[in-house]
């Protein structure tokens, strides 16, 4: 399975949640690609593609914009989209998301995280561990199920070794 991580070339915190992505995506043996706007990735040459973008002014980076609204989502292409916001992030993926679905792609799942501190409105907001840790699992879980692969969750009295009711 071939996967495409894709973001704005300058995007701080947005990038290291890609790289997680990516790294989660990778983790499930799909052969697995980070690429940034400005190479113009072909997306009908990929099984699944991780979109993400920063929300500036309640929305998506244009360069991401423009490249969802002219690619071939015909077919059921497969979709994964992922945003870094300060305020209404989800509107953001919510847009991009129904772009893709009008023009009949899929949209297996959304990732919005809310960065925090004090630069936070000026796009250099923190990342916290729990947030990468979800980047990573949200990669991970949308490549088994663009795949096909169902992982079943194993609740934790099936997880404790001898428990008995």
């Amino acid at each position: 399975m071939l996967v495409l991580v894709l973001h704005p070339p300058k995007a701080g915190v947005t990038q290291r949640l890609a790289l997680e992505i990516l790294s989660g995506a990778a983790g499930t043996g799909a052969q697995a690609e980070l690429v940034t706007t400005d190479k113009k990735p072909n997306l009908s040459a990929y099984d699944l593609a991780f979109i993400g973008s920063g929300v500036y002014a309640l929305h998506a980076d244009p360069s991401i914009r423009s490249i969802v609204e002219k690619a071939d989502w015909s077919g059921g292409r497969k979709a994964a989209f992922f945003c870094t916001y300060s305020h209404a992030g989800k509107k953001a993926v919510g847009n991009l998301s129904k772009t893709v679905e009008k023009k009949g792609g899929v949209v297996l799942g959304t990732l919005s995280i809310r960065t925090k501190g004090i630069l936070t409105y000026l796009g250099r907001g923190e990342l916290t561990e729990s947030d990468l840790v979800r980047a990573h699992a949200f990669g991970e879980k949308m490549t088994n199920t663009a795949s096909g692969r169902w992982v079943k969750r194993v609740n934790e009295k099936e997880r404790i070794r001898g428990y008995k009711q």
